[in-house]
This record gives structure tokens, C-alpha cells and sequence, in this order.
């Protein structure tokens, strides 16, 4: 009934014949992530059930996330590095894939 006789006419006026009104819901979305909103924000809005729901349907559209959370990681990984040196920690390493333990010395 609402598509029919309300939504159809929008559209077929607007020229945009085709067009779900779901589609706003997208819309709405997309433009809450270009505008950087978080993730769990995006989650409250739409009323997804879990974040994973979220990123399942939105997670392309958050830009540059994989490379924000690889650059956390190297850091962290860096922070362990400069860590172990400082108190000559063991560490593991993988050289032509055998595993082999290193002892540093300051």
C-alpha cells in the first residue's frame, strides 16, 4: 500500500524510478560513516542486533579501518620489540620457517 500509493509517486516525480524507500536506510548509514561516526554509533542508529551485523553490511564504507588497526598493531609490535631489548627478553623467530629462540644481550 505505502509503496504503491505513496513512495512510487515520490520517486516517479523525483525521477529516481527504482528507488526502495530501504534505500534511505543505506543512505542514512553510508552518510554516518562518511562523516566518521563510529562503528558502535552506526550499530545504535540502524538497531543492529550486534556490531558484527554492522560491519557485515557497512564495513567497506569505513575507510582506511584495516590500515588504522595494522598501524596500531606494528606500533604495539615495536613497543614488545623495544621492550624485550630493554630487558633482553627471549624472542621467537621464524627463519626459512624453522623456529629458532634468540637470546639478546644488552
Amino acid at each position: 500500500m505505502f509503496d504503491a500509493e505513496i513512495w512510487k509517486p515520490i520517486t516517479e516525480a523525483a525521477k529516481m524510478s527504482g528507488t526502495r524507500f530501504h534505500d534511505l536506510r543505506h543512505l542514512f548509514a553510508s552518510h554516518l560513516i562518511a562523516n566518521s561516526e563510529t562503528a558502535a554509533f552506526v550499530r545504535d542508529q540502524m538497531g543492529h542486533s550486534s556490531i558484527k551485523v554492522t560491519f557485515d553490511t557497512y564495513g567497506h564504507l569505513f575507510p582506511g579501518k584495516g590500515a588504522e588497526a595494522s598501524a596500531r598493531y606494528e606500533k604495539s609490535m615495536e613497543k614488545a620489540r623495544r621492550k624485550s631489548e630493554a630487558d633482553g627478553s627471549n624472542l621467537v623467530a621464524m627463519e626459512d620457517g624453522v623456529e629458532s629462540e634468540t637470546k639478546l644481550s644488552n
